[in-house]
């Protein structure tokens, strides 16, 4: 069977990562395959060496794949057609999302929260489940980025732009009202600000942290803890040292369809805290070391209008809030409780490439 591939492999998006490592999976699963790119940002990053080597294949698809935005999915002739792709609401009806997807032979989600999505928002087509499987391309990285502060210093670490989906500020008020600049800890945020440069970032994200700190007056004197943060774009080398860096990855995200830097954490052995509900339920359910599932409430979905795609983030689907008081529970918890790791080998054996390659067999046929 020769699969062609359709996917943003030169962007820096969670689009890119997807496609990237299922590709890679698709190939390794033993099919032909062809690796095709489309642009949907305007940051361009290097496709994986292995992905670059795909791009030179040519030959007739008996299946096309393509994995990006719904609108820019067309349906080609003579081959078996598949949409996959995200999202992170319950529902995505007022996007018009389903139009498209109802022209390809079959859909692709990564989770059941999306497969419950695509039904109530119209999809008719077979739906099927594909997982994202776990792949560093490059040689193990041993070292860490270093922030200055002592070893011994507990670090909770956290990936994401500065959206009110990734919740970063409710990120930042539970570490302030876990701890102060007299314990040993430290927080580190790789984030930007989606289409301001790296200082214009940094600006803005500095403005809210010392906003918060005014708002909660939880002193009379700046006592707060500290706070690293991260604009530049990393690649994957320099995203494995800022991992490395980190002794436990916490992430507040209202919606998810996959959770990638915990997905990444996860792999690296790390323990992880993160909202209970969404994609990372995939990969973190049964997992009864280093999770920490937090408690939270689903409300409707709002404060998303930058969001350049007409349809989406709307006031009428929903997402999950999780909660902050359970949140500075877990982090005091896994302070306390000290620099541990959880068992990656037994995880990785389920989602890494040899893992996921006879689900793809079974996807495929």
């Amino acid at each position: 069977m020769n699969v062609t591939y359709i996917g943003p492999f030169w962007d820096s998006t969670g689009y890119c990562d997807a496609a990237s490592k299922t590709t890679l999976c698709i190939q390794k699963a033993g099919y032909a395959i062809q690796a095709k790119t489309v642009k949907l940002t305007g940051q361009r990053v290097d496709a994986y060496p292995d992905i670059q080597k795909l791009e030179l294949v040519r030959h007739k698809p008996d299946v096309v794949i393509q994995n990006y935005l719904p609108p820019l999915m067309v349906y080609h002739a003579g081959a078996k057609n598949i949409g996959y792709f995200f999202c992170e609401t319950s529902h995505f009806r007022p996007s018009n999302w389903q139009y498209n997807l109802n022209l390809m032979d079959e859909v692709w989600v990564c989770c059941d929260q999306n497969v419950e999505a695509a039904r109530y928002s119209g999809v008719t087509k077979p739906i099927k489940k594909v997982p994202i499987p776990y792949v560093n391309p490059y040689a193990k990285v041993v070292d860490r980025m270093d922030f200055g502060f002592p070893e011994e210093t507990f670090v909770f670490f956290n990936v994401g732009d500065f959206s009110y989906r990734k919740n970063i500020m409710g990120l930042v008020e539970a570490y302030f009202l876990s701890f102060t600049k007299y314990d040993n800890v430290a927080l580190i945020l790789k984030c930007y600000c989606d289409g301001q440069p790296t200082q214009k970032s940094v600006e803005i994200i500095k403005n809210e942290i010392n906003n918060l700190k005014r708002q909660l007056k939880k002193h009379n004197v700046d006592i707060y803890p500290p706070i690293y943060l991260v604009a530049d774009y990393l690649d994957e080398v320099e995203l494995q040292r800022f991992h490395n860096a980190g002794d436990c990855f916490i992430s507040l995200e209202r919606g998810a369809a996959w959770n990638l830097p915990c997905y990444q954490a996860m792999g690296e052995g790390k323990p992880v805290i993160v909202t209970g509900a969404g994609g990372q339920l995939e990969y973190l359910i049964g997992e009864k070391e280093g999770v920490t599932l937090l408690d939270g409430e689903t409300e409707f979905v709002k404060n998303m209008a930058q969001c350049p795609y007409p349809g989406l983030y709307t006031c009428h689907e929903k997402w999950f809030n999780p909660s902050i008081q359970h949140a500075v529970f877990a982090m005091q918890h896994a302070y306390r409780n000290g620099k541990v790791r959880h068992d990656r080998t037994t995880w990785l054996s389920k989602w890494d490439l040899a893992g996921c390659t006879s689900k793809f067999k079974e996807i495929l046929g």
